[in-house]
């Protein structure tokens, strides 16, 4: 009976060793992202790459840009890119333009890519400027 319940216990542990990302757990926890161990090892059962999401949401909090992990699981599941959203964020907030996450969602869902738009915006305010001088 004793060795039934250990290979039992044994088997149990190597599943949960499986579908429960250790890695993603300590990275969440260093990095300062409030996940709880249930809803990592539900998005690793649903098959969501939490690593991933979780290394974005890091990202975006060492930007000073505070998106909830929830909000990144969601866009994600709805197909957004979410590397395009990140990186755009990062250029906005890092050019001085105010740019929202539910508003990056939704031009990443048009097919815009966000950080070409903010060189571009950037560009054309530039643009402005000069021929503003010209003028004076």
């Amino acid at each position: 009976m004793p060795r039934l319940l250990l290979i039992l216990i044994l088997i149990v542990g190597l599943v949960l060793l499986f579908y429960l990302p250790i890695g993603s757990i300590y990275i969440s926890k260093i990095g300062g992202i409030k996940i709880s161990i249930k809803k990592i090892f539900q998005y690793r059962f649903n098959k969501i790459p939490i690593y991933f999401l979780v290394q974005t949401a890091i990202d975006l909090k060492n930007a000073l840009i505070y998106v909830d992990i929830e909000d990144l699981v969601n866009q994600y599941k709805l197909g957004t890119d979410i590397y395009n959203v990140r990186d755009g964020l990062i250029e906005a907030k890092n050019q001085g333009l105010f740019l929202t996450f539910e508003r990056a969602c939704l031009a990443d869902r048009y097919g815009i890519h966000i950080t070409k738009t903010v060189e571009n915006t950037l560009k054309h305010h530039v643009e402005k400027k000069n021929q503003s001088r010209d003028l004076v």
